[in-house]
């Protein structure tokens, strides 16, 4: 399997990978940022722009499928939702 990603300043991301079984995918989406107000957490220099970050990320991922049972397996999508946040200290 073989999976790559990028992702922009805390903005929006982007992916693919496939594996050698023939499914392939492609996924996309983008990161709304919060402030958290948790300046002093062990481990984070208190000038960091990272030290206090939360964010949404929402996107969708597509794939399908090579060969001959993909005439049998369509394509497949699904929403992707994920709440990271910061714990403090």
């Amino acid at each position: 399997m073989l999976n790559i990603k990028y992702e922009y300043k805390n903005r929006f991301y982007l992916g693919g990978g496939g594996d050698s079984n023939g499914n392939f995918f492609g996924q996309a989406g983008f990161i709304i940022s919060f402030k958290d107000n948790c300046r002093n957490r062990r481990g984070f220099s208190s000038n960091s722009r990272y030290n206090d970050l939360t964010d949404l990320r929402i996107g969708i991922k597509v794939g399908d499928r090579l060969g001959s049972i993909s005439q049998f397996v369509g394509t497949n999508y699904e929403i992707l939702l994920a709440y990271n946040f910061a714990l403090c200290n």
